[in-house]
């Protein structure tokens, strides 16, 4: 609530809409940190976010100082989440809430900053890996689901991953094929090693 309260001080939008764009917002960024996955990409914003000591500075954000020791991670964070897909994201996100598409984009940029903060600072000073850190969200997916709305859910793609079976599907498919590149490499190594049987006829 304090910081939705900071958000439409700063934005000039009443608490009503930010807290409307708010709830909107958090689960489908959520969703599409799901769907990036453990990529480098998003592992080293993170870990910049951590290092930086962003969650300290988290409420900053939302009174509109984005850039917290040097460096824009609310922006990074929502550039990597988004790509192309962010401006109609941003409309829908501006339709459902009744705010200007100006003002939701710099609410998202802050949400996504607040998402990196606290995935960052769970790496760095929590110690936890990325992929755990993404296992423990794809147990919160039913939840994550039901509070985006269909267009939205649409427009950023999320049916893949946020469907109920397919991210443990996906999972297994990826420990599949690491296995299946494992026993092929075993026995390239154990034909290599082994002697070959003299001709005697």
């Amino acid at each position: 609530p304090g910081m939705v309260s900071k958000a439409s001080s700063t934005l000039g939008e009443s608490n009503s809409k930010v807290a409307t764009a708010v709830q909107t917002l958090l689960p489908a960024l959520l969703g599409r940190l799901l769907k990036k996955g453990d990529i480098p990409q998003m592992v080293e914003i993170l870990q910049d976010s951590g290092k930086g000591n962003l969650l300290k500075h988290v409420e900053g954000l939302f009174e509109g100082h984005g850039v917290i020791n040097g460096m824009n991670l609310g922006e990074r964070m929502e550039n990597a989440l988004l790509g192309t897909k962010e401006n109609d994201f941003i409309a829908d996100v501006a339709s459902k809430s009744g705010m200007a598409h100006e003002t939701t984009n710099r609410l998202s940029n802050w949400v996504s900053g607040t998402i990196a903060a606290y995935f960052g600072d769970k790496m760095v000073h929590g110690k936890r890996s990325f992929a755990d850190l993404l296992r423990d969200l794809e147990s919160e997916k039913n939840a994550l689901r039901a509070n985006i709305p269909s267009n939205i859910y649409s427009t950023l793609g999320l049916a893949a991953v946020m469907s109920p079976h397919n991210a443990t599907t996906q999972r297994n498919a990826t420990e599949n094929a690491k296995r299946a590149t494992a026993e092929s490499s075993d026995r390239q190594q154990t034909t290599s090693t082994t002697p070959k049987q003299k001709n005697t006829t």
